[in-house]
């Protein structure tokens, strides 16, 4: 399917990996803070920096605002773990088997998180 605009004609349609980094593949644990108040433990399955994709066992509505807290390895001590929390966009959610796929963009994460998640990503890459 494509999308067309006066100006520019056809285009390709959005996809789910139109990002502006690529996502490095992790498996962290994290939890959500779902817009009817409940929490739900959830897995951290890739990252950028300026996004990120869960796998939960609870939907959330599309195109919401949610906080996510996730512990992320210590730059450091790699054994231990740092919390990193902040909010996103959901940009899609899909049905994954028995488990429902969220990916979305950071829309408020702090300096210091931001940086130290640049960090552990960096690290990740480049080792």
């Amino acid at each position: 399917m494509t999308a067309a605009t006066p100006e520019t004609g056809p285009r390709p349609a959005p996809k789910i990996d139109d990002r502006k980094e690529p996502r490095i593949p992790v498996s962290w644990r994290g939890q959500l803070a779902l817009p009817n108040g409940m929490r739900t433990e959830v897995r951290v399955k890739d990252v950028s920096e300026s996004g990120i994709g869960i796998v939960s066992p609870d939907p959330v509505p599309n195109m919401s605002r949610i906080s996510v807290a996730m512990a992320v390895p210590d730059l450091i001590d790699p054994g231990r773990s740092v919390t990193v929390t902040g909010q996103l966009s959901v940009a899609y959610v899909v049905v994954q088997r028995h488990d429902y796929r969220i990916g979305g963009q950071w829309v408020d994460l702090p300096n210091a998180q931001r940086e130290m998640l640049k960090q552990v990503i960096k690290r990740h890459r480049f080792g």
